[in-house]
């Protein structure tokens, strides 16, 4: 059995049945995992990702269940304690984006991002805990850079994520008596649906792909997945309470002194170090 084996392990991924969280759930099946695929609305892209599990012979479920509404976060752990009575992982990945400025968010906007990115991991957590203390499971919460960086159109949700990163440092030595590890994975703008969503996609696609020294290319949701898997598994155990960024190297601040590199590494290489910059 390898580190990133996840043979007998049950995971709940919530919001796992599209994007990234589908990513993930469909790796941890492939690495032996039973999968919980959590959805609300997304009914037809959760039974497609159960199909597609099931298909490559993993073992997978798909339970319906809004993480924002509490009520409904206990009866699906309660559900969930019936079935398998207990839990190895959890990943904390589904999130409510309202791609405004500031100026033209409501208050419904910051109720459902608020709501289902803050509370309803709070909620999944309090529901999870004792389940996962029966195995000494792990949590992983999603984020990007917007929580530490100011992102246009992005204001509740990079609020939102830098609150649950916070929470995440909490969680970590709440749960740490009962061997529970927290940890949240973070990225920077993830190729595919996720940049699709962004107002003025096509402007902001090529200035994030110039900001990333490593490849010009935006983070793939294989890379990112690939950070969740590495949180949850037995890789590491002497991790918690932080946060593991993918970003192909954006937030090195590569973009602001990119025409510099450029020279750098090629006419201005053999010049002398100026007096004066």
């Amino acid at each position: 059995m390898t580190t990133l084996d996840f043979q007998g392990r049950i995971a709940l991924v919530t919001g796992g049945g599209k994007g990234v969280g589908r990513v993930v759930a469909s790796k941890l099946a492939q690495r032996g995992a039973h999968v919980i695929v959590n959805y609300f609305h997304s009914q037809d892209e959760a039974q497609r990702t159960e199909s597609e599990i099931r298909s490559r012979g993993g073992s997978v479920e798909i339970l319906r269940g809004s993480v924002a509404k509490p009520d409904a976060v206990d009866a699906m752990f309660d559900e969930i304690a019936r079935r398998h009575d207990g839990l190895d992982v959890l990943v904390n990945n589904a999130a409510y984006s309202a791609m405004r400025p500031f100026r033209e968010l409501t208050e419904r906007d910051w109720d459902r991002v608020v709501g289902t990115g803050l509370h309803g991991v709070r909620w999944c957590t309090l529901a999870a805990a004792p389940l996962l203390a029966q195995r000494r499971g792990c949590i992983v919460n999603m984020s990007s850079v917007g929580a530490t960086m100011a992102v246009p159109n992005y204001v509740a949700a990079g609020v939102t994520k830098a609150a649950v990163e916070a929470l995440t440092r909490y969680l970590a030595v709440e749960f740490a008596p009962d061997g529970i590890r927290v940890n949240t994975a973070s990225a920077s703008s993830v190729d595919g649906a996720v940049v699709s969503a962004w107002p003025h996609s096509d402007v902001l696609r090529p200035l994030m792909e110039q900001a990333a020294p490593l490849g010009h290319v935006l983070v793939s949701p294989d890379e990112y997945a690939e950070a969740v898997l590495f949180l949850a598994s037995a890789a590491s155990t002497g991790i918690t309470g932080q946060v593991l960024i993918v970003d192909r190297g954006t937030t090195t601040g590569y973009a602001a002194a990119a025409s510099y590199w450029k020279y750098a590494r090629t006419e201005g290489r053999n010049d002398p170090m100026p007096e004066r910059l």
